[in-house]
């Protein structure tokens, strides 16, 4: 009858600290692949929001030029879209000079606000009674 080896089967032999060594190196890989999976994710939903929120001051900026071409008395503007609001507040800085706060709302509440300086053309508008 063959020796069992207390090498390989006593907890002070070679074995069991290789193989939970080797499963703790394990586990610590596998559980960051997981939280390092869980930022990309939040790092996504974070990009995909600020995407909308720069779509959405494109939109609500074109549709303001193209309101400006029309109406001259403008102070405030509220646009709607699919995606959310656009709040739109312009201040007039010089006689050629407007200054634009948005105040941008995604439709899951993302609040995003932005100021943008614009030079007009004195003979296409006059800004000048928004003071």
């Amino acid at each position: 009858m063959k020796k069992i080896s207390s090498f390989i089967h006593k907890e002070s032999g070679f074995i069991l600290p290789a193989v939970m060594l080797l499963s703790t190196l394990v586990f610590l890989y596998v559980a960051t692949n997981i939280i390092s999976y869980s930022h990309d994710r939040n790092m996504t939903e974070n990009n995909l929001e600020q995407l909308k929120a720069q779509t959405l001051f494109q939109m609500g900026y074109a549709q303001l030029q193209k309101q400006l071409m029309v109406e001259e008395d403008l102070t405030q503007q509220t646009y709607t879209f699919p995606q959310g609001t656009t709040k739109i507040t312009l201040q007039l800085i010089d006689v050629d000079r407007l200054q634009l706060f948005f105040e941008i709302t995604t439709d899951t509440n993302y609040q995003f606000s932005m100021t943008k300086t614009v030079t007009i053309p004195i003979t296409t508008h006059s800004l000048h009674t928004l003071e």
